[in-house]
């Protein structure tokens, strides 16, 4: 296999390290050493650091997707601890350390650290009220969005993918939020708090979201080839819905200049993560204080998207 559509659910995409996702090379990106502490070395090794624990973001974040991608409604919500115990107890764990119930007199309640006991079970994908209040509010927006269903419209559903680059040997994998092929588009789901152009254009810099686009196509464009199909490049566009109220809905396209940069610099990134797996060298890196290349484009995208 060079190149393949992955028959998989989340969890068989989440337990196969052999393949790196965009996350990972995020990480790489961030820091070499970081990413050999994450994600190379075992339990017990010297600086061992483990993969990043699900935040309370990202469970927030995992439920859009479900819900505005796939339909699925199916998360549970949980009041915040602090109630009274059946033993006659106050559970003062923290939620936002996120991660446990406690089942009260007063029904079941999140808490944020594993507390032993018959009285405890786990379930780590609860929202609180407000967590659920705010999911709610952010997929009924991406329904009654014209710009949204426009771009979910004809799509196929949220598709992992995975392939071995052919310039450098890199297994990759990638589990895609938009695929549209007429027109061919490429496209993730963000949320964001800070509705407006500057912010947004910080938030593609500072959590490398063109690096996730970049990693879509280029698994995308291995599989074409694989198939012996015409290489065909995409389209890049971010749907972005705000996550408070009153959860606007933009489309967020990126220009042909902009795209054409992050590819040059997700090579230049993936010949970099294949040298160090090949040599099994993990240096620090410098601090980059340069401007990122977006920001020679950034006005290009001035408008604020309140669609």
């Amino acid at each position: 296999m060079t190149a393949e559509w992955w028959d998989t659910d989340r969890n068989g995409y989440d337990a196969d390290t052999e393949y790196v996702r965009s996350s990972d090379l995020k990480d790489f990106y961030d820091c070499p050493t970081i990413y050999r502490a994450r994600h190379l070395l075992k339990p017990g090794d010297h600086g061992y650091m483990g993969r990043k624990p699900q935040s309370r973001q990202m469970t927030v974040g995992t439920h859009i997707h479900s819900a505005a991608l796939e339909g699925v409604r199916d998360w549970k919500t949980a009041t915040p601890c602090g109630a009274l115990k059946k033993n006659g107890t106050v559970c003062g764990n923290d939620v936002a350390a996120g991660g446990m119930l406690c089942d009260t007199e007063e029904g079941i309640f999140v808490c944020g650290v594993h507390a032993r006991g018959r009285n405890t079970v786990a379930y780590p994908d609860a929202l609180t009220p407000a967590e659920s209040d705010s999911v709610e509010g952010m997929v009924t927006a991406i329904e009654n969005s014209d710009v949204a269903q426009e771009l979910l419209s004809d799509r196929f559903h949220e598709r992992a993918a995975r392939s071995v680059d052919p310039e450098t040997g890199v297994k990759k994998k990638s589990l895609i939020d938009i695929i549209k092929p007429r027109p061919f588009i490429l496209g993730d789901l963000k949320s964001t708090s800070e509705f407006n152009a500057e912010s947004i254009w910080r938030k593609i810099d500072q959590n490398c979201w063109l690096l996730s686009l970049a990693h879509y196509e280029s698994v995308v464009m291995d599989i074409q080839a694989a198939h012996g199909k015409p290489v065909h490049y995409p389209a890049w566009v971010f749907l972005i819905v705000e996550s408070i109220p009153p959860y606007r809905v933009t489309d967020w396209p990126i220009d042909g200049t902009v795209q054409d940069d992050a590819r040059r610099e997700y090579r230049e990134l993936l010949a970099e993560f294949s040298e160090c797996q090949r040599a099994g060298v993990w240096n620090q890196r410098p601090i980059n204080t340069a401007a990122p290349q977006w920001w020679a484009y950034k006005h290009n995208y001035a408008h604020e998207g309140s669609k």
